[in-house]
């Protein structure tokens, strides 16, 4: 399995940082079971005078057996916990 996501990160209008780590964590679930589950620290640089930057990440060589029937479900979302 592959996966990945592709977003932007926006400064508001007192933004002054230039350097963040975005803490975006993939999971999948097979019948609401929770089969795999990793978070990323995602670097993302933002360089003056630009007020935003996208950031991609990309998961790959995921190994979930598909048996036939079940429903899988890949959650992809922030997780700010540690």
């Amino acid at each position: 399995l592959r996966m990945g996501v592709v977003g932007r990160l926006l400064l508001g209008p007192a933004g002054n940082v230039q350097n963040v780590d975005i803490p975006l964590r993939f999971a999948i679930e097979r019948d609401g079971v929770a089969l795999f589950t990793q978070k990323y620290d995602i670097p993302v640089s933002i360089t003056p005078p630009n007020q935003s930057e996208e950031f991609v990440k990309v998961v790959e060589n995921v190994e979930i057996p598909y048996v036939g029937g079940e429903q899988i479900t890949i959650w992809v979302g922030f997780d700010p916990r540690a």
